[in-house]
């Protein structure tokens, strides 16, 4: 008898048949989405035609919405008051929004399901044209008064040729007019304090020291045109007015090039104002702390009507006190300089410079610093050993002169002559000697003695300058010749050491010569 065989299989039910069973609903409701993207996606680019009458803007697009089976939202605000021509034709839903907004100022973005929303256009704006713009600039000359720098593009004070200061093999620092004018330096104390790597300390009321790399400076100059310097008696040098000057230059290290017999400290170079082509003149007034008044007048311009003949005057009165008692310094200035263009490439300089300075209750070194058991003496700020007519006058002339000549193929010659008589009236008396009973103030003498002095120095200085080549490269040459001539008179009259009367902490100033 035939037989029904019924075969079974049986499958284990998995993890991952969980999974799948649990995802494949959402797939199902992801591929439902996709179709009906797909289908909108379709019916957007089929096209149909289009027959919609001209009118406003509104019932235009209400009539391609109804047409076209979509939803338009934000039209009714935006289109009212435009018109439009209306369409008729074979297009797309893109391409017939496209004509009907044309020249709104609107545009359809698409929205899922049919719905377009209606924006704005940006504006569109042009490209921004800017007005043409010039940018002009004046490299730093080597004159420094009104260029308002705290540098100048050459120096020639280090070689004697116009060079850069990074073209320049040494250390040179420079402390133009516009610097001097913003820190208030109205002496060469002023300037100098302020410069790096120069230390400034006074023996006394009147006289100072500069000191460069631990040595004291004895090289100073005035438009490259070296001086003799007393360390002793001074003259007036570290005094100097700056009213007179464009500017300082300091070259660092030695400068037997220039000078002649080198020192390792430092060379100080002053270089004076010059005439400018057009007129300018200032005056000015200072009043500042322990009585100091000050008053100063600068003009300058041409002579001529050409502005070939030049000339400036500078003038300077000051009248001051000071921290200490009883101290009294008063100075008047007079500069003047006259060029002439005697021919193109002919320059002539003539002028004068005069410092007069007076102090009373001028000290003389200084005051111990300790008692006679060895403390430390405590004197006040304001303490002045010197006596109240205790002076050291100066009077500084110089008369100066120097010929710049151009030459062919841009060399250059100058001849240069200064006259300086320095004169020094000095009349001392300090109670600066000894060592004070810290009781009594007993125990000091004074220093007393009267100097004078009367110097004259001749300086020559010709040289000769300018390029040429060799070996295929361009060349600079300096070639010169200096010459200093002083003389000077030296009364002596001697010194006397007498005790002072009574406590010096009762010291007023009062002493009789």
């Amino acid at each position: 008898m035939p037989r029904a065989t019924v075969t079974r299989n049986r499958f284990a039910l998995h993890p991952l048949v969980l999974v799948l069973a649990i995802v494949l609903p959402g797939l199902e409701v992801s591929r439902t989405q996709a179709a009906a993207l797909a289908d909108n996606e379709r019916s957007s680019s089929q096209t149909r035609h289009y027959t919609i009458a001209a009118g406003s803007l509104v019932n235009v697009l209400n009539s391609f919405a109804e047409q076209a089976g979509i939803f338009l939202a934000g039209h009714n605000d935006l289109a009212a008051g435009k018109r439009s021509p209306g369409l008729n034709g074979v297009y797309n839903r893109e391409q017939a929004l496209q004509r009907l907004l044309q020249g709104s100022g609107l545009l359809a973005q698409r929205q899922g399901n049919s719905g377009y929303v209606m924006h704005a256009a940006p504006v569109e704006q042009g490209a921004l044209e800017l007005g043409a713009t010039s940018i002009s600039a004046q490299a730093p000359g080597a004159i420094s008064e009104d260029s308002h720098a705290y540098t100048i593009g050459s120096t020639s004070s280090a070689t004697g040729l116009p060079l850069s200061l990074r073209e320049t093999p040494q250390s040179v620092t420079v402390i133009t007019r516009q610097l001097m004018d913003d820190q208030g330096a109205t002496s060469l104390v002023d300037a100098l304090r302020r410069a790096p790597g120069i230390s400034v300390q006074n023996y006394d009321s009147e006289r100072w020291e500069f000191s460069s790399r631990g040595l004291p400076i004895t090289n100073f100059q005035y438009d490259g045109v070296n001086t003799d310097y007393d360390g002793v008696y001074d003259y007036g040098t570290t005094s100097t007015d700056m009213a007179p000057y464009d500017r300082v230059e300091i070259i660092k290290g030695a400068t037997g090039l220039m000078t002649g017999a080198g020192d390792p400290s430092a060379t100080v170079n002053l270089i004076r104002k010059r005439p400018t082509p057009t007129f300018k003149a200032s005056v000015s007034g200072t009043v500042g702390s322990w009585d100091n008044y000050r008053s100063e007048g600068d003009i300058s311009g041409p002579l001529s009507a050409s502005a070939n003949v030049r000339g400036r005057l500078v003038a300077v009165y000051q009248d001051r006190s000071a921290y200490m008692d009883h101290y009294r310094n008063s100075k008047d200035i007079a500069y003047g300089i006259v060029e002439a263009d005697l021919t193109p490439d002919t320059l002539v300089s003539v002028g004068i410079d005069q410092q007069n300075t007076r102090s009373r209750g001028a000290s003389w070194t200084g005051f111990p610093m300790y008692y006679s058991d060895g403390s430390r003496t405590d004197f006040s700020r304001s303490f002045n050993p010197a006596s109240d007519w205790s002076r050291r006058d100066f009077t500084n002339q110089t008369l100066f002169a120097s010929v710049q000549q151009q030459l062919a193929n841009d060399w250059a010659l100058k001849l240069s002559y200064d006259r300086k008589h320095r004169q020094h009236d000095t009349f001392l008396a300090s109670a600066s000697g000894g060592n004070p009973d810290p009781v009594s103030g007993n125990g000091m003498f004074m220093y007393m003695g009267k100097f004078k002095g009367d110097q004259v120095q001749d300086n020559i200085d010709v040289n000769l300058s300018g390029p040429f080549t060799l070996a295929g490269r361009e060349h600079e040459l300096i070639a010169g010749f200096m010459s200093m001539n002083t003389r000077q008179d030296i009364p002596v009259y001697g010194s006397v050491y007498p005790p002072v009367d009574g406590s010096i902490f009762d010291w007023r100033g009062e002493f009789a010569k």
